[in-house]
């Protein structure tokens, strides 16, 4: 079964192995969070690349690569006007998709979790308050690989699971999915297959 998804925008694409790439804070838009995501890799052990785990359309959405059709990307708040993306300011995401069985190590996490309790307290300057009880949230180290993938195959659960690797071969994605046919074509070129033109609708808030 496809069940793990991990979104990049095309210039970061090669045919095979990716890893991590530690960004300049000043580069964020949130630049407190490269201490969460420091924070995390010396937790597990290894800086991470998420892959988003499930089938359904919202667990797709995770990896935001529907993210490249948003046109409204923020709002003014001196000329109390919506900021929209202008021609040729729309990024290229491609989405890579896994076999369960091509990928059998890394660390799950509970995605809300980490957002709420690890992100938020680096976000709100509070990292020296985050509690055991909240970081078992975001590991929850009693579950295993089977009942964390359950969970994530479970119609009706809505824990965001995400998994986390220290790097990934691109070149084994069962399925890839690419904004339009020039992108499938370049692709191809690298040697990549299984490419659909596929778009994934922006989630309602």
């Amino acid at each position: 079964m496809i069940l793990f998804h991990h979104s990049r925008s095309f210039e970061t694409v090669q045919y095979g192995i990716v890893k991590p790439v530690l960004h300049d804070p000043s580069s964020l838009i949130f630049p407190e969070t490269s201490q969460a995501y420091q924070w995390l890799g010396n937790r597990i052990g290894f800086s991470s690349l998420f892959l988003a785990t499930g089938f359904q359309e919202w667990q797709l959405q995770m990896t935001g690569y529907q993210d490249q059709w948003r046109r409204l990307i923020g709002y003014d708040t001196q000329a109390e006007g919506k900021i929209y993306r202008g021609k040729g300011e729309f990024p290229n995401y491609i989405l890579f998709s896994f076999d369960e069985e091509c990928l059998k190590e890394g660390v799950f996490i509970d995605e809300d979790a980490w957002w709420v309790f690890i992100c938020g307290a680096f976000l709100n300057d509070q990292a020296d308050q985050i509690t055991e009880p909240q970081i078992r949230s975001v590991f929850k180290k009693s579950w295993t690989r089977s009942h964390w993938l359950r969970e994530a195959k479970d119609m009706n659960s809505r824990l965001p699971i995400c998994l986390l690797v220290p790097s990934l071969d691109l070149s084994r994605a069962e399925r890839i999915w690419v904004r339009n046919n020039l992108t499938a074509r370049l692709l191809a070129d690298m040697g990549f297959k299984n490419i659909q033109v596929k778009r994934l609708r922006l989630p309602h808030i």
